[in-house]
């Protein structure tokens, strides 16, 4: 934050500070993020955020975990792969 000097400061050109207010505590609390370490403020379990994050993280290693386990009789097999190319 920048001071202004004092000899600049008149009753013409006054100074005034900004206080940042709070966010508002509306009483919303997740629970589940309260589990976990973190503050839970203003939302509830059904609109959290991280739960949604974690379930659909869980369910992709879920997938790539079925994948690897699975053993085909013709040996392994070669997966697709994206490959882009870009402009030069």
């Amino acid at each position: 934050m920048r001071r202004i000097p004092v000899k600049y400061v008149t009753k013409e050109n006054l100074v005034v500070l900004k206080i940042k207010e709070k966010k508002a505590d509306n009483g919303k609390r997740c629970d589940y993020c309260i589990s976990k370490g973190w503050k839970g403020l203003n939302y509830t379990e059904e609109e959290c955020f991280t739960k949604k994050r974690e379930k659909s993280k869980n369910k992709k290693a879920r997938v790539e975990e079925s994948d690897s386990n699975c053993t085909d009789a013709e040996g392994p097999s070669i997966k697709s792969t994206k490959i882009s190319i870009g402009k030069t």
